[in-house]
């Protein structure tokens, strides 16, 4: 197999370009080229390095098929030691979606350019899990306990001009004007800018616990039920109040709990679901079947009975259970973690 992580070596700059279409996950391969790639260029004669994904994205993600098992190969956090290891500043330059493990990637870097059109997000509460490798601990440093908590918990997307705004990057920076910026840097020497280091804002030291226990007191009232998001606010919590290697391990603690979770397959397995409706979408008379059966959208005060009616209808005309479920959150406005209709019928997960 041809290794998806190359460098390239020019101007005083080394390139370091990943390329694993079709949508650059961090797979144990690329998570192992990047730190080797990393280490390789330290030692080169560059006086910067960047970092950049070929194709139609930065870094989308991780490979949700290898959360199945242990893992292997370098974690993300080893890629940030590689990161601080290198004497040169080291340059994010990202395109495309930025979800996920590219957040991580990007604030491993001393500093971060964005294309036009760039979109930002942590979306790992929607599969059942909170960020690691330090999204409940150097992100909230870099961008402040606010903007964290809306990327974390709200899994919103943001584009490129607010990511600017909170602080996530330096610059917009046309693509294919990356490899000149890159080359700045050695001119403004902005040496090494580690976000792990990152002391906490006035307005955090300030309002800190006070912002995290107000999300934590919503969110049990909204969504007791809803696991990720409180596990992604109470890691937060440790990691304010007892320092970033505490937040860390528990951080870690807690994202090995959650995956294990009956709560994250379901998600998973919806997530899966959800990709496959997309391109193959139910017919027009299934949906209105379970309408006309369970109610126009989803009503807690009702959902023994909603659940009670729609598995009575059944998952035949969907092709799945997990593609009924699936249809199920979209046509109803199911709350995700509660996408387990057909799951809870036996031999099901």
């Amino acid at each position: 197999m041809m290794n998806p992580v190359s460098i390239e070596h020019g101007s005083g700059v080394a390139s370091i370009l990943a390329n694993n279409p079709p949508v650059n996950s961090l797979s144990e391969t690329v998570r192992n080229g990047l730190v080797a790639a990393v280490d390789a260029a330290s030692i080169s004669d560059a006086e910067a390095i960047m970092i950049a994904c070929e194709g139609r994205t930065f870094f989308s993600g991780a490979d949700i098929s290898e959360l199945d098992q242990p893992l292997k190969g370098a974690d993300l956090l080893q890629f940030e030691a590689a990161c601080a290891r290198a004497g040169q500043p080291i340059l994010a330059a990202l395109h495309g979606h930025v979800y996920g493990g590219g957040v991580v990637i990007a604030y491993c870097a001393d500093m971060r350019v964005a294309a036009p059109g760039t979109r930002f997000a942590m979306p790992e509460i929607r599969l059942g899990l909170l960020a690691t490798f330090g999204g409940t601990q150097i992100l909230p440093r870099l961008i402040g306990i606010e903007a964290a908590t809306k990327l974390l918990v709200g899994a919103t997307s943001i584009d490129a001009d607010e990511a600017v705004t909170i602080g996530l990057i330096d610059a917009i920076v046309a693509q294919s004007d990356f490899h000149a910026f890159a080359k700045s840097m050695l001119k403004r020497s902005p040496g090494k800018r580690r976000a792990r280091k990152l002391g906490w804002s006035v307005h955090d030291q300030q309002n800190g616990a006070a912002l995290i226990q107000a999300a934590l007191d919503r969110h049990t009232l909204e969504n007791p039920e809803w696991q990720a998001p409180l596990a992604t606010l109470s890691a937060m919590k440790i990691g304010f109040e007892q320092g970033i290697e505490k937040g860390l391990s528990e951080e870690a603690r807690l994202f090995e709990q959650l995956k294990t979770s009956r709560q994250s397959a379901v998600l998973r397995r919806l997530f899966f679901a959800e990709r496959a409706l997309s391109k193959d979408p139910p017919e027009p008379s299934a949906i209105a079947a379970l309408q006309d059966a369970a109610g126009p959208r989803f009503d807690i005060n009702k959902e023994q009975a909603q659940r009670s009616a729609i598995q009575a209808l059944g998952w035949a005309a969907f092709g799945s259970p997990d593609r009924a479920d699936a249809a199920v959150v979209t046509a109803l406005n199911w709350p995700i973690w509660k996408a387990d209709i057909f799951l809870h019928e036996p031999g099901f997960l």
